[in-house]
Parts: C-alpha cells; sequence; structure tokens
C-alpha cells in the first residue's frame, strides 16, 4: 500500500505558525530562519515532514516533534532503555517502565522526550511523556511514553528517499 505525498516550500504565513508552536512546546527557541527555509512533505494520513540543511522536524496530530536524524534531538529531555525494549520501540510500541533503564534528565508530563538505546547511546525514538519522572522512576511497570516517531518509521524511509 504506498502513501500518498505532496510537497511545497514553506510559507512564511506556515512558519511564523510552526515557530509560534516550537515556543510553546520545545524546552529552547528555535531560530526562525532554521524554519523558513524548509519544504513540508505532507503524507497522507500520518503527518508532515518539515525539512531543510538544518531544520528537521515531523508534525503529528497537531504536535511537533524533533526528527531524530537531527541536531537538535540533544536539547531534549531523554531517557535510556535496555537491549531488550528496542525492538518494541522501533516498531512503535510505546516505552514500558520495566524498559527504562535510567532518567538522565528531568521532564513533566506532555513533553516531548528522546528515547536511546544503552549501549551505543543513539537515539531511536521520539515520544510524548505520559507522566513526568520522579513518578516513573518510582514504577516498576506501565507506559511511561507515547511513542511518535521511531527510526524506521514512514516519515524516516521518506527523508532517506529524499
Amino acid at each position: 500500500m504506498s502513501t500518498s505525498m505532496r510537497s511545497h516550500t514553506i510559507s512564511k504565513k506556515e512558519a511564523k505558525a510552526i515557530m509560534l508552536q516550537i515556543s510553546e512546546s520545545w524546552p529552547f527557541q528555535s531560530d526562525y530562519a532554521d524554519i523558513k527555509e524548509s519544504r513540508i512533505v505532507e503524507i497522507e494520513g500520518k503527518g508532515e515532514l518539515y525539512v531543510s540543511e538544518i531544520f528537521r522536524a515531523i508534525k503529528i496530530d497537531k504536535i511537533i516533534i524533533p526528527f531524530l536524524q537531527s541536531e537538535i534531538v540533544l536539547k531534549f529531555p531523554h531517557v535510556v532503555v535496555d537491549s531488550g525494549a528496542i525492538k518494541f520501540v522501533v516498531n512503535g510500541a510505546d516505552v514500558m517502565r520495566p524498559g527504562i533503564t535510567s532518567f538522565p534528565q528531568k521532564f513533566l508530563a506532555g513533553d516531548i522526550v528522546i528515547i536511546n538505546e544503552e549501549k551505543y547511546g543513539k537515539s531511536i525514538a521520539v515520544g510524548l511523556a505520559k507522566i513526568d519522572d520522579k513518578t516513573a522512576s518510582n514504577l516498576s511497570r506501565g507506559p511511561v511514553i507515547q511513542t511518535l516517531h521511531y527510526t524506521g518509521d514512514k516519515f524516516w524511509e521518506i527523508f532517506k528517499n529524499m
């Protein structure tokens, strides 16, 4: 089953709307110049991929998150998962408490969180925290992060073939 796509250069109005949303939900400010040179790739039924030389992000269900193959992921809080959790996370499963080995940075429920694998420290997914880090660290089971974007997903594959 193929996915329908459309692509266009971002308009000033779109760039301003993206900047506003990012300023409200990201833990830092992005530069308008990074965004205004972007292209939007609309992926039917999935969302939008924003791509420029220095800015890469994804819009899914009205939420803008960083694209995994972007240096920007280093600016977000992250969790570390064990090798047993990787195969589930890179197939889109939520990150469950037993798979998390550490919470190196603080985050709140609703924050964008990067999921790193334990062995090499590579970022394998981006998600939304269902609960804060302090609550999660005191649990022994249950979902902690809703996975939105992961290595090998539709956005990853489309970017790879651009």
